[in-house]
């Protein structure tokens, strides 16, 4: 999934796998993670058949993306031949069958210094953008879930304030006018 910050990207796919009742895991990723680290997670979840978003995977380094790509590969190309076990860094791995590992992964392009992802690596995964949300119409639907009926007014008021003291309050780490901190 690739969409600017704060589109719901980890959010969707966090609610995908409960919905399908995975064992679901997010891994936020940095330019720290080694190709070590990204082994364990793929080989954690080929073998106990959990799923997981790796979020900002456009952090990682060129080299470990690469290798993820050979890891993520030996893993995808064992369970479409019906394989129990996969070879994963020179090592046979069980492979869980019922259910079958997943891994998404979420990119926001917008940043500088961001690893564009190879084509190959690319290739795995299935293309999604995501835009900003309707913000009214989310608020709208929280207040009216706490029985607010003046709903529709007091979600367009929010949203003003939310704006304004965005756009007139100083730049503080402690502010945040984004959707995520308005829900709480």
């Amino acid at each position: 999934l690739s969409g600017p910050a704060g589109t719901g990207k980890t959010e969707t796919t966090k609610d995908l796998g409960h919905a399908c009742g995975v064992m679901f895991y997010v891994f936020n990723c940095s330019d720290q993670m080694d190709s070590r680290g990204m082994g364990f997670i793929l080989k954690g979840l080929a073998m106990v058949g959990a799923w997981a978003c790796l979020d900002e995977f456009n952090r990682v380094d060129m080299a470990v993306l690469s290798v993820a790509f050979s890891q993520l590969k030996s893993i995808l190309d064992a369970l479409r031949l019906g394989k129990d076990k996969c070879v994963f860094d020179g090592h046979e791995v069980p492979l869980a069958r019922e259910p079958e590992c997943g891994a998404f992964i979420t990119i926001n392009p917008e940043y500088r210094g961001r690893t564009i992802i190879p084509g190959n690596l690319a290739s795995l995964f299935r293309p999604c953008a995501m835009i900003s949300p309707d913000v009214a119409a989310i608020i709208e639907i929280l207040l009216m879930t706490f029985g607010f009926l003046q709903a529709r007014m007091l979600a367009g008021k929010v949203v003003l304030l939310a704006q304004l003291s965005q756009s007139l309050l100083s730049d503080q780490e402690y502010y945040d006018w984004r959707l995520r901190s308005l829900k709480l």
